[in-house]
């Protein structure tokens, strides 16, 4: 997961739920949602030594 999102998940700990909810336009359980289900989807995407590189598509 990007170093921003670990950065944002940190600082928000410091922000009361209305803080939160004014600065990011989402409340704090819907931001660790979607955190998580970030996670899961770039764990999904890794490619691990000896296996075939998993689908993808580039734009040059």
């Amino acid at each position: 997961m990007s170093k921003i999102a670990f950065s944002m998940r940190d600082q928000m700990d410091s922000m009361s739920d209305d803080e939160f909810q004014d600065a990011m336009s989402l409340s704090k359980a819907d931001f660790l949602d979607y955190l998580d289900n970030a996670a899961a989807a770039e764990e999904r995407c890794q490619a691990n030594i000896g296996e075939r590189a998993p689908d993808f598509s580039a734009t040059f």
